[in-house]
């Protein structure tokens, strides 16, 4: 036994910290925007269109690191328990089709097949149908991101007892072996991996699900592609038949 009251205090603090630096960065990366998009649309005087191209690529870095701060904001607040779960009766197929619409016309772009099978008999969730959306964009986003162009990523679900597994797959590289046991910290960063992530990601995923009473998982074959699954209890008979 070991007492881990010290590991929790620091833990607490470095995500108030997080939270805290993020909240004061608002301020100023909001007035960053606002000038390079006056810049652009040059309400300041006429650009060149090579100093455009720089500013598209400030504008650009500018949009990454606000969604690094956001998600590190969420990070610390999931960690914290500010953001607990609205807990109702939610049909798995209504969050998932939700999620495939929000990413249809990217993964079109890409040629790629976005495919979901999932019983039409499933029981209800018990389950925040928000953050189990937030769940499945991070998923299909990394999905989407690391598959090649004409790939597939497909979204299945069935019934494992008291719980729905839900599971993402997809045709892509994968990810090497010695990374698997990490993959759900902040800040991995795969060999290989396609740009664009914050790395944060699939850490908010699994406090996410585990918020729900649920575990993640994943599997891959490097080379080959990946699964992430995941669990969500069952909605008691009662929420069922309301």
């Amino acid at each position: 036994l070991e007492n881990i009251t010290y590991l929790r205090e620091i833990d607490r603090l470095k995500s108030e910290f997080v939270n805290t630096a993020a909240n004061y960065l608002q301020t100023p990366l909001l007035n960053l925007q606002m000038g390079l998009h006056c810049l652009i649309t040059e309400a300041a005087g006429e650009m060149t269109d090579e100093q455009k191209d720089i500013l598209y690529a400030c504008r650009e870095d500018s949009e990454r690191l606000e969604r690094l701060m956001r998600d590190l904001t969420d990070l610390s607040r999931i960690e914290s328990g500010e953001v607990a779960p609205l807990l109702a009766p939610v049909r798995i197929e209504d969050v998932v089709q939700s999620a495939v619409e929000s990413f249809r016309l990217e993964a079109e772009s890409k040629d790629q097949s976005l495919k979901t099978d999932i019983p039409p008999a499933l029981p209800l969730l018990n389950a925040d149908a928000e953050q189990i959306k937030r769940v499945l964009d991070n998923l299909l986003s990394n999905a989407i991101r690391n598959t090649p162009r004409g790939g597939e990523i497909r979204i299945t679900a069935a019934r494992r007892e008291d719980y729905i597994s839900i599971s993402v797959a997809d045709t892509g590289r994968g990810i090497p072996p010695e990374y698997l046991t990490r993959l759900f910290h902040r800040f991995l960063s795969v060999p290989g991996a396609q740009p664009g992530s914050t790395g944060l990601g699939l850490a908010i995923s699994k406090r996410l699900v585990e918020s729900h009473g649920g575990q993640i998982s994943a599997q891959s074959r490097f080379g080959f592609g990946t699964t992430i699954t995941f669990t969500l209890p069952v909605a008691r008979e009662g929420a069922m038949s309301a």
